[in-house]
This record gives structure tokens, C-alpha cells and sequence, in this order.
């Protein structure tokens, strides 16, 4: 998969986590451990990465999305396990249920989200890459 696609992914997957927190809803344990695995690399490796995606806020600060964005890819490009483990937090976020229903219920996440990922579609209620 390519870096723009897994950043997006990776992108997805904070913000559902964060928004999850804010609404109580629970994320499959699955979901939680490659993100916490994938922010465990991020802080070894790129600590700067893992600094912006830890600073995400709600969807209205165009700017950080982009950064983080591109940390992300660049993340992914130069480092396999940061690559594999980006690829398993995809995997994840497709296959919770919780996740693919605060992502779809979000439309001001899915606007700036269709706005980051080149190449990549928003089509409610599906996310397709």
C-alpha cells in the first residue's frame, strides 16, 4: 500500500481513537494495540511524527492534518517496520465496526479527509481507498 493511502489511514485511526474517547465509545482491542504499537515506533524513531499525530485535534486545523501527513509518509517510506505496522493499524480500522461508524458519522472528518488522501475516495457510508 502506498504512503499516501496508509497516512490517511493512520490519520483515520487517531482521530477515531480521540473521538472515541470524547463519546465513550469502546474501539476493538485490535484497533487500540496497532495504534499504540504504531505510536510506540513513531516515538522511537520520528519522535517529531509522533509529536503531531499525538497533537491532532478535532477536524477544523487543516494544517496540522497535512503535516502530519507528510511526517507520516515520510515515516513510512524510510522505515519497513513503521511501514508493516501502518498496513496493520489499515487492517484494523476497516474491520472495527466502532471505528467505521464514528468515522462515518463524522462528515467535517470525512470533508478534510477526502481533502488530504490523493488518490484516495470518501464515499459515505463506505470508506473506500
Amino acid at each position: 500500500m502506498d504512503p499516501v493511502t496508509l497516512s490517511g489511514s493512520v490519520i483515520i485511526a487517531a482521530m477515531a481513537i480521540k473521538m472515541a474517547e470524547k463519546t465513550g465509545e469502546s474501539l476493538s482491542e485490535v484497533t487500540l494495540a496497532q495504534m499504540g504499537r504504531l505510536f510506540a515506533l513513531l516515538r522511537d524513531r520520528f519522535p517529531g511524527t509522533a509529536q503531531t499525530l499525538s497533537a491532532l485535534p478535532a477536524a477544523d486545523n487543516p494544517f496540522n492534518y497535512e503535516a502530519a501527513q507528510q511526517q507520516i509518509e515520510d515515516a513510512i517510506a524510510a522505515d519497513a517496520e513503521v511501514k508493516q505496522t501502518a498496513e496493520a493499524v489499515d487492517q484494523a480500522v476497516k474491520a472495527d465496526p466502532a471505528a467505521q461508524q464514528i468515522i462515518n458519522n463524522n462528515a467535517k472528518m470525512a470533508e478534510t479527509i477526502n481533502g488530504l488522501i490523493q488518490g484516495g475516495t470518501f464515499n459515505s457510508p463506505t470508506f473506500n481507498f
